[in-house]
């Protein structure tokens, strides 16, 4: 969906800076639908044992983005900054089982500050608001962080009409 993507450890980097914000938060939307469609889909196939439990985490703001190569001429596109930051973090609290047990796979989990942005457009029942505070887990570095949100797919997610220069990941 027009990301610049990339893999770091055993996470899907992308990010998405369309020239419009408003198509490049529609593109980051539809990759992270797509990649939980594809996610159910390879359960479907696979016997329990072997299902991959996979989330797609979704962040905004402003970052650094450049190629980090060396002299081989290799191209590496990476971002560095709060968004990109923010999604280590919250990455590190899927792994909680505190949160785990309201997590399924194939979920898209939104920071406060994306989900903000499209919250207008976004039908309230397709949304699952996670306390941070209520399951006493905290975001490293993050601490004001104190709630997340999680979309569901099984709608279609709508267009969004707000800024976005950011990016996705996914840990599988």
């Amino acid at each position: 969906n027009s990301g610049i993507s990339s893999k770091i450890g055993d996470l899907i980097f992308a990010y998405f800076d369309q020239n419009n914000s408003d198509l490049s938060i529609e593109k980051a939307l539809q990759a992270a639908k797509r990649m939980s469609e594809i996610n159910k889909k390879a359960n479907s196939l696979t016997s329990e044992t072997s299902k991959i439990k996979r989330f797609i985490l979704l962040s905004h703001g402003d970052a650094i983005v450049g190629n980090l190569s060396g002299y081989s001429s290799s191209i590496e596109i990476t971002a560095i900054g709060t968004p990109v930051n923010l999604l280590s973090r919250i990455d590190e609290v899927t792994k909680k089982v505190e949160v785990q047990k309201i997590l399924e796979s194939g979920d898209i989990i939104m920071s406060s500050d994306f989900y903000k942005r499209i919250s207008s457009d976004v039908s309230q029942k397709e949304i699952i608001r996670i306390s941070l505070i209520d399951l006493k887990v905290k975001l490293r570095d993050f601490e004001h962080v104190t709630e997340l949100f999680i979309y569901r797919p099984g709608a279609d997610l709508p267009n969004a009409s707000t800024e976005f220069t950011g990016a996705a990941a996914c840990n599988i």
